[in-house]
């Protein structure tokens, strides 16, 4: 299995989520609505942006990331 730019992207929004919930619990954050709600669209924005460029380019999604980095 080749890795493709569409999963890193799955990886790397995963990986997001799971480290702002750690980071949540580790500083013990106050999330009031009003912070919640500025949270929800800016995530809300970033996955729409991402998720546009694949959509607008489909072939970036079958990309492979050696091409990128190299043949390291």
């Amino acid at each position: 299995m080749e890795i493709t730019l569409g999963y890193l992207k799955d990886a790397i929004a995963f990986t997001s989520v799971v480290l702002f919930i750690i980071f949540v619990s580790i500083f013990k954050i106050e999330l009031t609505p009003q912070i919640i709600k500025y949270l929800f669209y800016a995530i809300l924005i970033l996955i729409l942006f991402f998720d546009g460029i694949f959509s607008f380019v489909p072939w970036l999604h079958n990309y492979p990331v050696k091409k990128i980095v190299g043949n390291s």
